[in-house]
């Protein structure tokens, strides 16, 4: 079963496809209603369409998720990332404090 992503990689080609490998067989992120989730992952995508070309399903989602309004989107129950999918590509390395030991 095809897996989520990372948020900050979602529209690179590469992950296009895995998108759409993921949502192939779903209406939404996580579960059967729309949830936070699918603002989050909405979101991440930053106001453009996934290409259809390479993500028919992805779009649909897209396209589906956009025609709820900001608010009614706000309103939606909380929930997590489905299990497993990465919130980010890479770690950015932390800044080390240099004066710590003093």
């Amino acid at each position: 079963m095809a897996s989520l992503p990372a948020l900050d990689t979602i529209t690179e080609k590469a992950s296009l496809g895995k998108f759409n490998g993921f949502m192939s067989s779903r209406s939404y992120i996580n579960g059967y209603t729309p949830t936070s989730a699918d603002v989050t992952v909405f979101e991440a995508f930053k106001g453009s369409c996934p290409d259809q070309n390479i993500a028919v399903h992805g779009a649909r989602w897209y396209n589906h998720i956009a025609h709820f309004s900001k608010e009614e989107r706000a309103k939606w129950p909380e929930a997590d990332l489905p299990a497993g999918a990465p919130p980010k590509a890479k770690d950015t390395p932390q800044k080390v404090d240099e004066d710590e030991d003093e």
